[in-house]
């Protein structure tokens, strides 16, 4: 029995004697080939937090600056497992202070979280907190009017003008008050308008003519011509005296900055407009509100306690020095 006991104990000694050396011989590596992995979070480097300046349905562009140069990701998805990655462009290759990165193809009314994390030249490796944003609803298109001196328009000639009130530009101030009138031009009456730069296209166009009671100066054909010589119409308006202006469908095929409009064919005399309109379709802006940019989420109980055990166990498994730095071997 005696003999089986010491048995035993050489065996437990043996065991006991193998994991020292095996731990000794871990610890006594060289300090040289051991990797070391810094995780610092974001907030020490941030000169200015991360700001989102531009959001609108389908895009977000946030923007942040940093007192030492990084090389920054932003990584995004629905959930907090992320998925995607976005990287500002203007790195190039090396690490920056300033970055701006854009996030497109986005889905309308959807709320994604992303984080921001980057590597110093240091190896330090940066990390922010989970954040939250959400896109625009889907936009709406808006009918404005590109032949409005309100939205930039203007005259850029007019075949004459009766004088006084009755000049190019009371064809295009959006008011019915006022009209446009040539000089006797009849069938040769013709006005060309600079439209708003507004960057779309327009698809209709709305005429009013002017009448009088002696049964002249009213318009029932006319053209429209582009600055790219694109020529629409003719178009014939209503028989009756003009009491309201009349819409027309027009399908350029190239960019317009300006149209003039031609008549031809009137009952003589002083002809003109009582208004011109040219509209085409405008996305109005979006713009994030501080409920859309959440603070970081606070942690739940389940993650604290999650972490606690994980935390536990890494310090009883692998060395780590007080300064946050883990020695991976």
């Amino acid at each position: 029995m005696q003999v089986v006991q010491k048995r035993i104990q050489v065996i437990m000694v043996g065991i006991v004697m193998a994991a020292l050396a095996a731990i000794f011989s871990l610890y006594a590596r060289p300090a040289q080939s051991a990797e070391l992995v810094t995780i610092r979070p974001m907030s020490e480097i941030y000169v200015t937090a991360p700001q989102i300046i531009n959001i609108t349905d389908t895009s977000v562009q946030f923007t942040f600056e940093t007192s030492i140069p990084i090389a920054c990701s932003l990584i995004w998805g629905i959930d907090t497992t992320y998925g995607d990655i976005a990287v500002d462009p203007n790195m190039n290759g090396a690490a920056i202070t300033n970055h701006n990165i854009n996030i497109g193809n986005l889905t309308p009314n959807t709320t994604y979280h992303w984080r921001i994390q980057g590597t110093a030249a240091s190896g330090i490796m940066y990390v922010d907190d989970d954040m939250t944003f959400t896109t625009a609803p889907a936009s709406t298109p808006v009918e404005v009017n590109l032949a409005s001196m309100d939205n930039g328009a203007s005259v850029l000639g007019v075949s004459s003008s009766f004088g006084g009130v009755w000049g190019g530009n009371s064809a295009i101030d959006e008011n019915p008050a006022t009209a446009w009138s040539s000089n006797g031009d009849g069938n040769d009456a013709w006005i060309e308008v600079q439209l708003a730069p507004m960057g779309t296209t327009p698809h209709t166009v709305e005429v009013w003519s002017r009448y009088m009671t002696n049964n002249t100066s009213q318009i029932f054909e006319f053209t429209l011509t582009s600055n790219s010589r694109e020529v629409f119409g003719p178009f014939t308006l209503p028989a009756g005296t003009p009491t309201a202006a009349h819409r027309f469908t027009i399908t350029p095929t190239q960019s317009i900055s300006s149209l003039r409009l031609d008549v031809t064919d009137s009952n003589g005399g002083n002809t003109g407009l009582t208004e011109f309109a040219v509209y085409a379709d405008l996305m109005p802006p979006t713009s994030i509100t501080v409920s859309q940019f959440q603070q970081p989420h606070a942690p739940s109980p389940l993650m604290l306690f999650g972490g606690l055990a994980i935390a536990t166990a890494l310090y009883t498994t692998i060395p780590m020095r007080r300064d946050g730095i883990f020695s991976k071997i």
